[in-house]
């Protein structure tokens, strides 16, 4: 079997219905296309387990068996972890791909730069922390897998709170010699669809005060710089299924 030119990693946490739609939605992008990519869900331990049909997809399922709170950045990590792909596109579950994204990927590989995290262009999303129009979604980024697991990764200890893992992962890339771009057209994503999770605390205090201090704490390294995570994937885990 050849690898994967793609892998779309998208962890999630309940709203299952939702989740086995998206599937259903990916299922009718072009057989062309399709054939390049992997699917990897990460269930992020909803509090109900269900295997999800793969819709004819090259999907692979992962349950994380420890519930921990806020843990965005340990299952992206599991993702990134398990792809095959050349490439990773990550992205929450509850983003709305565009019928134009994946051919637009898939035809761009051969052009796109490993030292670049790519973020790309939304139609519809309001930042409601700056109250103003957003270009991107900060969690959605494209990248070369292998450079990613080398020189990204997310950091676990922002873990347990909300925030900022999205933006110390950028600020590491670019510690470790990588750069950031947007890819402004053309849209790859629609909207945020409507499904979150409720009644989570999403205070950024915590997060914001290790965000400063891990960022101080690389910043006052000495040249040449190189910025790793330590002690990845901090839970039980399992794979569901495998194509």
């Amino acid at each position: 079997m050849s690898l994967p030119h793609l892998s779309v990693i998208c962890p999630y946490f309940n709203h299952l219905d939702e989740v086995q739609a998206q599937i259903e939605r990916w299922s009718k992008i072009d057989r062309v296309y399709l054939d390049k990519i992997e699917f990897i869900l990460v269930d992020d331990c909803s509090e109900e387990f269900r295997q999800l049909d793969p819709c004819g997809l090259t999907l692979r399922q992962f349950r994380i068996d420890t519930d921990k709170k806020w843990n965005q950045a340990g299952a992206r990590n599991l993702g990134f972890m398990q792809a095959r792909g050349e490439w990773s596109l990550v992205f929450d579950i509850d983003l709305l791909l565009t019928d134009e994204a994946i051919p637009e990927i898939i035809n761009g590989i051969p052009s796109l730069n490993p030292i670049y995290m790519y973020f790309l262009a939304i139609r519809d999303l309001w930042n409601y922390l700056e109250n103003r129009p957003a270009a991107y979604c900060p969690s959605a980024h494209l990248v070369r897998t292998d450079r990613f697991r080398i020189m990204g990764m997310y950091d676990e200890d922002f873990v347990g709170h909300y925030g900022y893992e999205d933006t110390f992962v950028q600020f590491t890339w670019i510690m470790n010699g990588g750069k950031l771009i947007l890819l402004g057209k053309p849209y790859f994503f629609d909207r945020l669809l409507d499904f979150h999770t409720e009644g989570s605390d999403r205070d950024l205090t915590h997060n914001g005060e290790l965000l400063i201090t891990k960022r101080q704490t690389i910043s006052d390294l000495p040249e040449p710089r190189r910025v790793s995570p330590k002690n990845l994937l901090r839970f039980d885990w399992h794979e569901v299924s495998a194509d």
